[in-house]
Order: structure tokens, then C-alpha cells, then sequence
């Protein structure tokens, strides 16, 4: 069992851990619940480790995992140094109206 300082190994099986049947399906349920979402009864034990669960939200949730999040900025053009130059300036003249407004 962990103690709550000791660092979690990500690609560890929940098993391992401690988790028993009935913490599963307490995980399952809070998921569900922080979520919103439904999800399978034997969801910790279709995806034994933190990494492997995270991932499996992600995919039902629509979000992008970190693989498919780094395909995408790789696909990102990038910008110059002009542009860079530009959007700084855009971005410090929408600062100072927004000072200018008494908005933070």
C-alpha cells in the first residue's frame, strides 16, 4: 500500500495498488459522477492502470490524448518572426485598452 507522499507509477496496475472490486466500482461511480458520463461496471478492470484509464476517458469524452494532442501541434504551422512580432503587438495594444477601460 501507498503511503500519500510516495510518488504513483502511472503504468502500474490499479491492483497493485490496493484497489479491490468494490473500490472499483466506488472509482467508477465518482467517475460518473465528476464526469457525467456512463460507463462500464468492469471499467477499472478493462483499464488496470492510471495511464490506460485516462486515456480510455479521454477517447469517450472526445478529448485528445496527449499522442493525438502532439500529432496536431506538429501539423501546426509555424508562425514567423514577423507574425510573432505582430501578434505580440495585437496582443499588448489589447492590454492597454483594456487598462485604459479599467478592465483587468
Amino acid at each position: 500500500m501507498l503511503r500519500s507522499g510516495d510518488p504513483i507509477d502511472h503504468h502500474r496496475p490499479l491492483e497493485t495498488l490496493g484497489l479491490d472490486s468494490l473500490m472499483g466500482l466506488e472509482l467508477r461511480n465518482r467517475l460518473e459522477a465528476s464526469l457525467g458520463i456512463t460507463l462500464p461496471v468492469a471499467l477499472v478492470w478493462a483499464y488496470p492502470t492510471i495511464s490506460d484509464l485516462a486515456t480510455a476517458l479521454c477517447e469517450r469524452m472526445d478529448y485528445a490524448t496527449p499522442a493525438a494532442a502532439q500529432e496536431i501541434s506538429d501539423t501546426e504551422p509555424e508562425l514567423s518572426d514577423e507574425e510573432m512580432d505582430l501578434l505580440a503587438d495585437l496582443v499588448d495594444a489589447s492590454e492597454l485598452e483594456a487598462a485604459t477601460r479599467g478592465e483587468s
